[in-house]
């Protein structure tokens, strides 16, 4: 099963390769191009009133254990939370993802429950080492 599945990953890269050099030979100027790349900064700006609330929260109230940050895509929760967690090293971190881009259906809670309780053990079980 592994050999199958290394195969098709295989072929994918190299379609995907394959496509890179093609998009690099034709638009050899993409580097006048303007990208803003979205992910996570170190050093995310304007976040100091966020920061403020959170240090209060992990410092003045030793009961607080879990903290969720919401908002919508690409406003900048990970740069809050990844400059955050570079600027403050004495606090402990564990990033749990509960982003989904699926439709909820009603009459499936109990088991989009059991999807985000999975998800979660599996995000804490199997994270990288830091």
């Amino acid at each position: 099963m592994i050999e199958i599945v290394d195969k098709i990953l295989l072929k994918i890269i190299r379609k995907l390769s394959k496509i890179h050099c093609y998009l690099l030979s034709k638009y050899e100027n993409v580097k006048k191009w303007n990208f803003k790349y979205m992910i996570p900064e170190k050093n995310a700006k304007n976040i100091k009133t966020y920061e403020e609330f959170l240090l209060e929260a992990l410092r003045k109230n030793r009961e607080v254990k879990n903290i969720a940050v919401t908002g919508d895509y690409g406003s900048g929760k990970s740069s809050f939370l990844k400059s955050f967690e570079y600027k403050y090293p004495e606090c402990n971190f564990l990033d749990i993802s509960l982003a989904t881009f699926d439709e909820i259906k009603n009459n499936e809670t109990k088991k989009d429950i059991s999807i985000i309780e999975k998800s979660i053990l599996e995000q804490i079980f199997y994270r990288e080492p830091v």
